[in-house]
C-alpha cells in the first residue's frame, strides 16, 4: 500500500523526505525486536490494540462506501476486505482478552491462504524471480502451521510475536525504500527501482532527459477498455469467481480470457494480444501458464478500438483517467512496443495496461506537503482496494478482471483533481 501511494505522490514530493522514513524503520524494527524477546507488557498490549485501529477503519469505511453502490452489482473483492479486516481487527482485541488465541487462528488462516495463492502460480508458472514468491509462501506456511498449533509461540506472546514480526517487516521495507529514494536519480521513474522491479514489468519505465520541464496537458480523458472473460455459448461453464479472474470455458474446449487496451485522446492505442493467426492455446492450460521459453508466443499489437471492437464486441467497460502523464505514457510505450512477444503470465495484454497505467499516473498526486496527501489517500477505501488488488496481482499476475477492480478504485481516487500535475 505504502508503494502505491509514494508512487502516487511522486519522487520530487518524497525526494527530502528519506529520512523520515529511516526514521521511522528503524524504530519499527527495534518496537518489533522489543515485543519479541521480552515478556507481554501493558506498552506492548497496547501496540497490539494500535494494531486493530487501521483494520476497524478500512472495515468500517468499506461498509460505508457499499451502502452507497445502489443498483450496482457487488464484486467478490467489495465484500472480502472488509470482512477479512473485521475479523482481524476483532480477532486483535479478543487476543489481547483471551490470551492471544483468536487472533493466532485467524492469522494463521490469513497466512494460510496468502501463502497458497503465492505459491501455487509461482511453482506452476516459473516466472521472473517466482523463486522469491515461493519463499516468502514457505515462510508463511510455516508460520501459519506453528500459529495453528499454538507451539512453541503461546498465548499472548504469540500474538505479540505475530504483530512484531509485521511490523518488523514494514520497518525493513522502509529502510530499504528510504536508503533507495536517497540515491535514485530524478530522470528515472520510481518504477524502475528494484522493490518494483521484480517481474520485469517495469523494465520500459521512463527515463526523461527533462524531467523538470512543464508537462503536456491532454486534450481529454484517457480510457482504459475492459473486456471481460464470456462466452455466448449455451454450454458455458458459469464458475463465478474463475469467470471474473481467470478465464470463461466451454463444454466444447473453447476459452476466453478477456482483453484490455488503453486509448489516448491523440489517437495513440495501447494493446498487445497473441497473433491469432500464427498461434494457437496448447491443449492444457497448465502447459499456457509458464513464462519458460516454449510458452512465449507470437504477439501483435492492435492499432485502434474499433478494430477491437470488431473482433470481441463493445468493451464490458470503460474507465477514465483525467490526470495522468502524457510524457511519461509515451516514453513507457516506445520501449516496450520494441518486441511483441506474448506471453499468457508474464507478458499479456494486461501486465502491459497495468504496467502504462502506473507509468503514465506516477506523480499524479504531487504535493509540497506528502504525509498529509498519503494520510489523505489512507484514509480512502478506493485507495485501500487498489492496493490490495495490486499486491494480489504482483504474487499472481494482472488479469482484465484485477485491471476492473484495480482501475475503478484508482480512477476515483485520481479524478477528484481533473488537471495534470507536473511529472
Amino acid at each position: 500500500m505504502l508503494k502505491l501511494g509514494i508512487l502516487l505522490i511522486g519522487l520530487s514530493s518524497f525526494r527530502q523526505q528519506w529520512p523520515v522514513l529511516m526514521l521511522v524503520g528503524l524504530l519499527s524494527m527495534a518496537l518489533a525486536v522489543q515485543m519479541i524477546v521480552s515478556p507481554m507488557s501493558g506498552m506492548d498490549r497496547l501496540v497490539v490494540l494500535l494494531f486493530s485501529i487501521p483494520l476497524f477503519s478500512h472495515a468500517f469505511t468499506s461498509a460505508i462506501s457499499l451502502l452507497k453502490l445502489r443498483g450496482i452489482a457487488l464484486r467478490p473483492v467489495d465484500i472480502l476486505l472488509p470482512v477479512i479486516t473485521m475479523l482481524l481487527g476483532a480477532g486483535v482485541i479478543g487476543s489481547v482478552l483471551s490470551e492471544g488465541r483468536p487472533f493466532s487462528i485467524l492469522l494463521a488462516a490469513v497466512l494460510y491462504a496468502d501463502g497458497m495463492i503465492r505459491l501455487v502460480p509461482a511453482i506452476v508458472s516459473r516466472y521472473p524471480a517466482w523463486h522469491l514468491n515461493v519463499v516468502r509462501s514457505t515462510v508463511e506456511l510455516a508460520l501459519a502451521t506453528l500459529l495453528a498449533a499454538n507451539w512453541p509461540l503461546s498465548g499472548d506472546y504469540a500474538t505479540a510475536s505475530a504483530v512484531a514480526i509485521l511490523i518488523g517487516i514494514a520497518g525493513w521495507g522502509l529502510m530499504q525504500f528510504s536508503f533507495l529514494l536517497r540515491t535514485h536519480q530524478d530522470e528515472a521513474a520510481l518504477l524502475l527501482m528494484p522493490i518494483f522491479g521484480k517481474r520485469g514489468w517495469y523494465d520500459h519505465a521512463p527515463v526523461l532527459a527533462d524531467c523538470k520541464s512543464k508537462p503536456e496537458a491532454p486534450l481529454g480523458p484517457m480510457t482504459l477498455y475492459v473486456w471481460m472473460p464470456s462466452l455466448e455459448s449455451a454450454t458455458a461453464l458459469r464458475v463465478p469467481i474463475i469467470n471474473r479472474y481467470l478465464m470463461a470455458k466451454d463444454r466444447t474446449g473453447n476459452v476466453s480470457v478477456g482483453h484490455v487496451a488503453l486509448e489516448l485522446p491523440s489517437g495513440l492505442y495501447i494493446s498487445h494480444y497473441r497473433d491469432l493467426e500464427t498461434s494457437h492455446w496448447p491443449d492444457s492450460l497448465l502447459t499456457a501458464v509458464g513464462s519458460r521459453p516454449e510458452n512465449q508466443l507470437p504477439g501483435l499489437f492492435r492499432s485502434s478500438y474499433g478494430e477491437e471492437q470488431a473482433l470481441w464486441g463493445r468493451a464490458h467497460r470503460d474507465i477514465h483517467f483525467y490526470n495522468f502523464s502524457l510524457r511519461r505514457l509515451h516514453a513507457f510505450w516506445v520501449g516496450y512496443k520494441q518486441d511483441s512477444t506474448y506471453n499468457i503470465v508474464n507478458r499479456n495484454c494486461s501486465t502491459l495496461v497495468a504496467a502504462a497505467l502506473d507509468a503514465s499516473l506516477e506523480g499524479t498526486l504531487s504535493s509540497s506537503n506528502p504525509w498529509r496527501r498519503l494520510l489523505g489517500l489512507f484514509l480512502t477505501p478506493d485507495f485501500w482496494q487498489a492496493a490490495f488488488i495490486r499486491n494480489r496481482a504482483e504474487s499472481t499476475t494482472w488479469t482484465p478482471g484485477l485491471i476492473l477492480d484495480y482501475g475503478e478504485p484508482l480512477a476515483r481516487v485520481l479524478n477528484r483533481r481533473r488537471k495534470t500535475l507536473p511529472v
